[in-house]
């Protein structure tokens, strides 16, 4: 078998193992709120199972169907939801989070094909050699989720500082941040992705931080309209750094990447 086959395995493991993995969380026994209960990020956690359940999926290559893929997707967020009744776990329908759920979809499905231009045909070789191996995914994993998670304690205790009830979705906003960042970190140390992922990101920085300088406007703009302003605004911006990483590959010859 070849490195893209084997990597291929290893995707579609982590694929219904993450499913497997959200569909127990999501449909286990739910207690009532209390007055003293610390809300819960759970849109935003809504948004990253369900991005990072077709993340993968789109990873197996068992349909390479743009449009039938996304329905898949799309139809899974709302059965899980549904289905949620249906067990003695206190819990109901939630509109929320099936838009949540599908936002984390559409995130996800934006970066399709990010990797698809021949310029980028090395960079394809060396991750599909890179997730041949279980210890790399492994340990992306625990970079991820690691950093996610102290990144969270971190900021909340933060904000606590200064509010009396600081919001933890937007904690949950800035952990991701960072998680995401902290795993594009560790995917570099590779010689190879090193040197043509390195520059790309490094062109993208500047884009990027206006991008998330604007974060307050989006949450101003939506939070009269939704319960879930912070939300949107995430799905916002990855999909405005793939316009972003678009644009940096079309211009990929002046970035002085030797290809």
């Amino acid at each position: 078998m070849t490195f893209n086959n084997h990597a291929t395995t290893k995707w579609r493991v982590f694929f219904w193992g993450l499913l497997a993995l959200t569909f127990l969380l999501s449909h286990r026994y739910q207690a009532d709120p209390t007055g003293e209960s610390i809300e819960s990020p759970d849109k935003m956690l809504h948004f990253v199972a369900f991005g990072a359940i077709t993340f993968l999926f789109i990873g197996t290559r068992y349909i390479k169907s743009t449009l039938f893929l996304f329905l898949l997707a799309t139809g899974w967020v709302i059965i899980d939801e549904w289905t949620q009744h249906l067990f003695p776990n206190n819990r109901t329908w939630s509109t929320a989070d099936v838009v949540s759920g599908e936002l984390g979809v559409l995130a996800a499905m934006c970066w399709k094909g990010a990797c698809s231009s021949p310029k980028l045909q090395p960079l394809r070789d060396s991750f599909d050699e890179m997730l041949n191996s279980w210890h790399m995914w492994m340990m992306l994993g625990v970079v991820g989720f690691t950093s996610m998670c102290i990144s969270f304690l971190a900021v909340w205790h933060i904000f606590n500082l200064f509010v009396d009830s600081p919001s933890t979705s937007l904690t949950m906003l800035i952990s991701i941040l960072v998680s995401t960042l902290m795993v594009l970190l560790y995917l570099i140390r590779n010689e190879t992705v090193h040197s043509i992922l390195y520059p790309l990101l490094k062109s993208m920085a500047l884009p990027s931080l206006a991008s998330i300088g604007l974060l307050p406007v989006f949450y101003l703009l939506f939070a009269p309209m939704t319960p879930i302003p912070f939300v949107i605004a995430l799905a916002c911006l990855v999909a405005w750094h793939r316009l972003v990483w678009d644009t940096k590959v079309f211009t990929l010859r002046e970035l002085s990447v030797d290809l």
